[in-house]
């Protein structure tokens, strides 16, 4: 009798665990450069955004097969020496995590929301109040890591999405302005700048951190072969990043039409937030704050998530404590 095959991810789940994956690695960063490359860029975006993709999707996604090939980032790093993948994931983790990415998570969200807040509040008192909450919904999110995938993939990742495309949306059906000659320095070697510019995003590093809890997802999906969980989280990485280049190209459009509006400005979220207010008034900084909101939510789910699973799994259960639940909590 022939054997049957592994089993795989029945399709919905496919494109749930796509959409939590894209969820994890789109943060405020993914949104605020491509508007600013596109507006400095101007006339050379086209170019600029060649170089941009290529280093802020192929990368990641390059990342995540050789991480889904090795079985985990330690291992695949420890191709070079053991305590040489030991100690460089642990920085991974805690350079986009508890060091930086994690923190910015809700100042950035905070500054998105200052616009709407009465005259008269005490800024610090309510980013105190802001980020005390902010953590405490994203702390009990993470209690459960397949609830994530869940949360992520079905609620705020489409979520997200869908009030992109409307901001983008309205830049393709009303244009605001023609695209600019190109800034420094993306005046000579767009492409070259535009591939700089995509490492900032920092995704290359994430698709390293964050295998971990898909990994975790797909097996409580009933996926048990090794081999298919590798291929699982390779199929996912691409799901994510077409639809991050997808999303990269609309807000690249909507900061190249501000060109001539704004030429001056360094900073992506308000190039953003003058073009949802620019076409919806009020209402487009309310769903401007949305889009950072969801986005900096789902990032600091999946960097608490993975980066306390990884720290847990390393320092805890392998020096000697249980490998159970109980040990695992």
């Amino acid at each position: 009798m022939a054997s049957s095959a592994p089993r795989g991810l029945r399709s919905d789940h496919v494109v749930t665990v796509g959409i939590a994956l894209f969820s994890m690695l789109f943060g405020a960063g993914n949104l605020i450069i491509p508007p600013l490359l596109a507006l400095q860029a101007g006339t050379a975006t086209p170019l600029a955004m060649i170089g941009f993709l290529i280093a802020a999707i192929g990368l990641p996604v390059m990342g995540f097969i050789a991480v889904a090939l090795a079985g985990t980032a330690r291992e695949l790093a420890g191709r070079v020496h053991p305590k040489f993948g030991e100690f460089f994931v642990a920085a991974v983790y805690l350079a986009i995590g508890p060091c930086l990415a994690i923190p910015r998570t809700s100042s950035t969200a905070f500054e998105m929301l200052v616009p709407l807040l009465p005259e008269g509040v005490s800024l610090g008192t309510a980013r105190l109040v802001f980020a005390v909450s902010f953590f405490v919904v994203a702390f009990a999110l993470t209690l459960r890591p397949g609830v994530i995938t869940r949360v992520l993939g079905r609620i705020t990742g489409p979520a997200l999405i869908a009030l992109i495309v409307l901001v983008v949306g309205a830049a393709v059906i009303s244009p605001l302005g023609p695209a600019a000659a190109p800034q420094a320095p993306y005046d000579a070697g767009a492409a070259v700048q535009g591939f700089l510019t995509g490492y900032q995003t920092m995704d290359l590093l994430a698709s390293l951190a964050f295998g971990i809890i898909i990994a975790e997802t797909i097996h409580e999906l009933g996926v048990t072969d090794d081999n298919r969980v590798a291929f699982e989280i390779s199929r996912s990485g691409v799901i994510a990043g077409a639809l991050m280049a997808v999303i990269y190209c609309g807000l690249a459009l909507a900061g190249m039409q501000l060109g001539t509006v704004m030429p001056d400005v360094t900073n992506g979220a308000a190039i953003l937030a003058r073009s949802a207010s620019m076409h919806f008034g009020l209402v487009g900084t309310v769903v401007v704050f949305a889009i950072f909101f969801l986005a900096c939510m789902n990032v600091c789910i999946g960097l608490i998530s993975c980066c306390s699973r990884y720290f847990c799994e390393t320092y805890v259960v392998e020096g000697g404590a249980e490998a159970s639940e109980e040990a695992m909590r």
